[in-house]
């Protein structure tokens, strides 16, 4: 059995891996516009090919039941794709 301060720690240390969930999915959030605004404003910069990767990948980004290191993964694979593609 675990001794009361450890409850209390790990208890403190639940609620602020909680508490910072909202705001680390509304950060992937904000980088999936980023780089949705980039395609859009630079759409001459890269092939249609390398867009339509991006795309592909942000739409994955932003399905609601990934967590939020898978949605990190597909803004950087989004990137990586419009980097590749680069004219």
């Amino acid at each position: 059995m675990m001794p009361k301060t450890s409850w209390i720690v790990v208890l403190l240390a639940s609620i602020s891996v909680l508490a910072a969930t909202p705001a680390l999915a509304a950060d992937c959030r904000d980088k999936v516009k980023e780089v949705r605004d980039d395609i859009d404003k630079n759409k001459d910069d890269y092939t249609a090919e390398a867009r339509a990767e991006a795309q592909k990948h942000l739409v994955q980004a932003e399905l609601p039941s990934l967590k939020i290191a898978d949605c990190q993964r597909e803004v950087e694979k989004a990137k990586k794709a419009l980097r590749q593609g680069k004219k």
